[in-house]
């Protein structure tokens, strides 16, 4: 049974962090460089995270700045950032990239935070499906007379304090997230 918990724990939390990967790339009110850190680049042959091809640093508030390592991936950085979808405009700097992130818009901050709850949405539903799961497998043990009601009870309750545990760290993660999108 401790095994178990222990199991159910573990897939819990690694939902738990999935949605946390998945929130940094969601740009709050300041430059913050976990936002284009995973962009891939095309250099030295393959595809390599932003991250591994130079150092990113928050200079201010609304810039970032990446130290490319090499300078002849100057320009791939640059098509990288570009291609991204993120709506950033790289500018070389010798061997360097300047970032400018432009102002977050009232309307654009309302769709992050609306992104944020979609995520944190599928997040919980993972969690739910994680218990779901492990109490229909208690509920199987029972009727196959492998535990008793009383294991029965007592594992419901430690699957839904795990549940509890977990969720009420996703809601104060999602609720700092949505605070750091709608913060000036």
């Amino acid at each position: 049974m401790e095994a178990s918990l222990s199991n159910i724990k573990e897939r819990m939390a690694k939902a738990l962090e999935h949605l946390k990967r998945e929130l940094s790339a969601i740009r709050g009110g300041r430059a913050n460089p976990s936002i284009i850190e995973n962009i891939k680049v095309e250099a030295y042959g393959s595809q390599m995270d932003l991250r591994d091809v130079g150092s990113i640093s928050a200079q201010d508030a609304s810039l970032l700045v990446v130290s490319v390592w090499d300078p002849s991936n100057v320009d791939a950085v640059i098509k990288a950032i570009r291609d991204s979808n993120r709506g950033l405009n790289p500018v070389a700097d010798g061997g360097a990239v300047r970032i400018p992130l432009p102002p977050l818009t009232e309307e654009r901050r309302k769709e992050l935070v609306r992104t944020v709850h979609d995520k944190a949405e599928s997040a919980r539903v993972a969690i739910r499906n994680v218990r779901r799961e492990a109490i229909e497998d208690l509920e199987r043990q029972k009727e196959s007379k492998e535990i008793s009601e009383d294991d029965l009870f007592r594992g419901k309750e430690d699957i839904q304090k795990i549940t509890d545990s977990i969720s009420s760290e996703l809601e104060l993660f999602v609720k700092a997230k949505e605070e750091e999108i709608i913060k000036i």
